[in-house]
């Protein structure tokens, strides 16, 4: 079975260059995000939303469209020849972070043992492990079509927002580095912030708060009950709509606390 008939099989196929795209099985996908590629007498997988590769495969076996004989190689490593030492353990997802024009600036990468990095090509095309000189929020392209956008601590919660049709971002990194230059970004948006349950979250999110109150045309913090962040919350069931529910009880109050804090 070809890359193509796969992708036609998923729904939302289209051809890009030597690979195809379609929707992902691994996650309520609406906009074709998982990538094919016929290299070598081996298909290559990879979904831009954030799904493992490991998911993605079991998803297409459960499905009767990925044959017995393929080999499970690691797609990541034949995509950018990336080498990096063993004892960081495995890479099993990556976060792609583009420009505003939907150009490739670098990637965070996590790895099992749980650890994350943060690589890039140079101009000459060559793999360098290290932090991108241009920091931009992730999902960039989205974030600047949107009126309102969530911005919580991390990749994963990005992701997970983003299937449940809400525009999200944050910044590589975690909490305490987001970019107080990010502000015209924002500019005129209503800003939903979802911040970690913990003390760094909270202060995390007071940090983008305060950055963005120039800029944002509405703003709210807004504490997930009894969960520890976006997916953490959504795994335990809850729906967008009490996530809007939320969003309605926090702004108003939470804005007139800032202006007076001000």
């Amino acid at each position: 079975m070809t890359a193509g008939e796969i992708a036609r099989a998923l729904g939302g196929a289209r051809r890009s260059g030597d690979s195809w795209q379609a929707r992902c099985p691994a996650h309520n996908d609406r906009n074709p995000s998982l990538s094919l590629t016929d290299r070598d007498g081996r298909l290559l997988v990879h979904c831009f939303a954030g799904c493992a590769q490991e998911a993605v495969i079991e998803a297409l076996k459960a499905r009767g469209l990925w044959p017995a004989q393929e080999r499970r190689d690691a797609w990541l490593e034949w995509r950018h020849g990336i080498r990096y030492p063993s004892d960081w353990g495995r890479i099993v997802r990556e976060y792609v972070y583009r420009d505003a024009g939907g150009r490739e600036v670098y990637s965070i990468f996590r790895l099992e043992p749980k650890s994350f990095r943060q690589g890039y090509q140079d101009p000459s095309g060559k793999w360098t492990w290290r932090k991108h000189p241009k920091q931009i929020p992730y999902r960039l392209p989205e974030l600047l079509q949107a009126e309102i956008c969530f911005i919580v601590e991390g990749e994963k919660d990005v992701d997970t927002l983003t299937e449940w049709g809400f525009t999200a971002t944050c910044n590589a990194g975690g909490a305490g580095k987001w970019c107080k230059d990010w502000g015209p970004y924002f500019k005129d948006k209503t800003v939903l912030i979802l911040p970690d349950a913990d003390e760094p979250g909270l202060a995390h999110a007071r940090q983008v708060a305060e950055s963005l109150l120039p800029h944002a045309a509405r703003l709210a913090i807004i504490e997930l009950p009894g969960a520890k962040d976006a997916a953490d919350w959504f795994a335990a069931g809850h729906s967008e709509v009490e996530l809007c529910t939320l969003v309605d009880q926090a702004l108003t109050p939470w804005e007139q606390e800032v202006a007076h804090a001000a």
